[in-house]
């Protein structure tokens, strides 16, 4: 049921029939069981395994990015729901962040054309002045895994807008190893369904 819900959207709706033919844990007809699960399996497909030997950049290395370019993201400003833009020289600034740490290189822009020729989580826009993420989903995802660690983050961001944080704090207590019990009581003070939703989520409370 948690991952039927994802069924609407015609990009997880392939991910979710490739997976259940055996594409995760080479296990066919098995389904990952949380959210979280699912989005994991379903980002080590799109980053590594369909296009894997074709691949110049490790799965680390692009997880990184998207992390990071996400949480730029999910922190902009708009209307809720709305997938921001990333400014092309944001992008390319963040790519080379991560790079630095694992290649010998002063060029991003093969990395982000790896990300955005290979995978479909990014794309770019606007004749390549702008990246964005292909799906909202995988932008609040990849933000909740961003601050994994971090909770005092999430609970301002959340504070500060409730709505358009409500998915990536659901996808957080499911992915932290952490204790949630303190952003579940913060989410229960705007809004105790999200909260119980929480905690059917969370790994340790």
């Amino acid at each position: 049921p948690q991952i039927m819900r994802l069924a609407r959207n015609p990009l997880l709706l392939t991910l979710i029939a490739y997976l259940y033919g055996g594409a995760y844990e080479g296990d066919a007809r098995r389904l990952p069981h949380s959210r979280v699960d699912f989005y994991e399996a379903a980002t080590n497909v799109l980053l590594s395994d369909l296009a894997g030997r074709f691949n110049t950049y490790d799965y680390a290395l692009k997880h990184d990015l998207l992390t990071q370019l996400a949480l730029m993201a999910q922190k902009g400003t708009g209307e809720t729901g709305e997938i921001i833009r990333i400014r092309t020289a944001d992008a390319r600034r963040e790519a080379m962040g991560v790079l630095q740490h694992n290649y010998n290189t002063t060029e991003a822009g093969p990395l982000i054309t790896e990300v955005v020729e290979r995978s479909g989580l990014l794309q770019a826009t606007h004749r390549g002045l702008y990246y964005q993420f292909a799906h909202i989903t995988f932008q609040e995802y990849f933000s909740a895994l961003a601050l994994a660690e971090d909770p005092d983050t999430l609970i301002e961001c959340y504070r500060a807008d409730p709505e358009r944080w409500q998915e990536a704090v659901r996808l957080w207590c499911g992915a932290t190893p952490l204790d949630a019990t303190a952003v579940v009581r913060v989410v229960h003070e705007e809004e105790s369904v999200l909260a119980l939703e929480c905690l059917a989520d969370a790994r340790q409370i």
